[in-house]
């Protein structure tokens, strides 16, 4: 799960440990986008969360995150908003 998100990376909850450094593919739905798929770096590994840089990715990628983030922050509802699950996490 995606627990918080910007236009440079995101904080993901895995039950799978990511080592940093390591290359990953993400996959996340954004409301009013759909979903994206980009391309990631490990830059930290905490306690099951791992920090990841988005690696590449189109400028129309960054601006639908950017988009995003904005709207939810301007809404009261944080990061996340829309589309989160129960425990508050946007889905990956």
């Amino acid at each position: 799960a995606v627990l918080s998100l910007s236009e440079g990376g995101c904080l993901l909850r895995s039950g799978d440990p990511v080592a940093p450094g390591a290359a990953v593919r993400l996959q996340f739905a954004l409301p009013s986008h759909g979903l994206v798929s980009t391309h990631a770096e490990c830059r930290y590994a905490r306690a099951g969360d791992a920090g990841l840089a988005f690696a590449g990715g189109s400028s129309e990628l960054r601006h639908a995150i950017s988009h995003f983030v904005t709207l939810q922050l301007a809404s009261g509802e944080g990061a996340y908003g829309e589309g989160r699950s129960s425990d508050g996490a946007l889905s990956a």
